[in-house]
């Protein structure tokens, strides 16, 4: 005999109108918008000008690399197609008849005829160790930070942006590295200023220097549009905090009410739990027969104890009573959606047996296919005791009957 569960009275919800939020809750959601927004802003302004750099530092990287290219060509095309003949290869072309540069004059000489056609871009060739006949080559602050710079690490390039009376100028410097053709020449030109060339050491710079401003007109177009982009989210955003703030009180009443609903429910489920694990004997199992819970009823009948049964099949239990068509029959049924009922011998720990009756519940998913099995049984040992002395008895008063010479009616 099982008591039902004390029925639950749940609050009323409270049905009083709304009547907005304080001066105060306004102010706060208002200052959190703006600090959102403002945030954005900077994000945006601050992407912008990141954008921009890399803009810049790609271009200078693109004119540093027309010049080294440039300058490959010269050395591997032009200059091997006049070894033997009667041109000269020298820094003083311009002086002397019959003559080319040396790919050092040629790529100072090019990067001059570029900084004449294009003002605003300026390129310069420097060098830490200049033949005398250069003349006077000073490095620049940025040039001796990029040869440091170069000599302590392995970077690629080097760049600053410089500020002068609110204009900004990009400076960028990539290396130029000595190979074996370029040490074998230094170390041995009776001018060469050192003669301890190595393979990788820096022989000189090429530097592009270009005009930046803060911000382009296109990108001040872009970040108006932005701006008021931001603006009309702001208001938008006010205006939706807001009507969720406004509308919040009855939200959260109506969750309260839906929890204390819940929580009800799970109370008298745990009612119908408990009562049914005190009168049944009660297991799940996986769609593969493992055994996932077991209540106390079925360790007390079957003498396992609860880590011996879960994880492990159902097969623990089976008497071998049964043939095999019997649990073929019952898979069959459970695994295509339908409850099975029947009675089974199994066995306990001990090796002793005992009769269930038995109702398999397959649980189904969104598809129609079991997911689990929630198996409920009642102890028939007794029931089947009796039963199977009945049957001894009828035996016996028939072979008793059939014993006797007379009729008997």
């Amino acid at each position: 005999m099982s008591a039902s569960p004390p029925s639950q009275e749940y609050p009323k919800q409270d049905t009083a109108p709304y009547r907005g939020i304080s001066s105060l809750g306004a102010g706060l959601i208002f200052l959190s918008a703006l600090l959102f927004g403002t945030t954005l802003l900077m994000l945006s302004y601050w992407h912008t000008r990141t954008i921009e750099e890399k803009t810049l530092i790609e271009a200078a990287r693109n004119y540093s690399n027309i010049v080294s290219t440039m300058r490959s060509f010269y050395s591997k095309e032009i200059l091997p197609r006049v070894v033997g003949s009667d041109i000269t290869v020298t820094h003083d072309y311009h002086n002397q008849p019959h003559t080319i540069p040396i790919p050092a004059t040629m790529t100072i000489d090019l990067a001059k005829q570029i900084n004449r056609k294009l003002q605003d871009i300026q390129i310069r060739i420097v060098s830490s160790h200049p033949f005398p006949w250069r003349g006077s080559r000073s490095v620049s602050d940025f040039e001796q930070r990029a040869f440091g710079a170069f000599e302590s690490s392995s970077i690629q390039h080097f760049s600053e942006t410089h500020s002068d009376e609110g204009s900004e100028t990009l400076f960028y410097a990539a290396p130029m590295r000595m190979d074996q053709e370029c040490v074998s020449c230094h170390n041995s030109h009776p001018d060469s200023p050192k003669r301890d060339w190595q393979v990788g050491d820096i022989r000189g710079l090429q530097v592009v220097i270009l005009p930046a401003s803060r911000i382009s007109s296109e990108n001040y177009l872009g970040l108006s549009y932005l701006i008021a982009f931001i603006i009309v989210a702001f208001i938008a955003i006010f205006s939706v905090m807001l009507w969720l703030v406004t509308h919040n009180k009855i939200a959260f009443a109506q969750l309260g009410a839906n929890t204390r609903k819940l929580k009800s429910t799970l109370r008298e489920l745990n009612f119908f739990k408990e009562a049914l694990d005190q009168h049944a004997i009660v297991s799940i199992a996986d769609v593969d027969g493992n055994i996932t819970y077991a209540n106390n009823k079925f360790i007390d009948i079957s003498g396992f104890q609860r880590d011996q049964l879960l994880g492990h099949n159902h097969r623990l239990v089976n008497s071998d009573h049964h043939p095999r068509s019997f649990f073929e029959q019952m898979w069959q049924s459970i695994s295509t959606g339908r409850t099975w009922h029947g009675d089974i011998q199994n066995r306990t720990l001990d090796g002793s047996t005992y009769w269930v009756n038995s109702t398999i519940v397959p649980f189904l998913d969104e598809e129609g296919r079991p997911f689990q099995y929630i198996s409920i049984r009642t102890d028939i040992s007794e029931h089947k005791r009796l039963e199977a002395e009945t049957k001894r008895n009828r035996r016996f008063l028939e072979a008793l009957t059939n014993a006797i010479s007379q009729g008997v009616l």
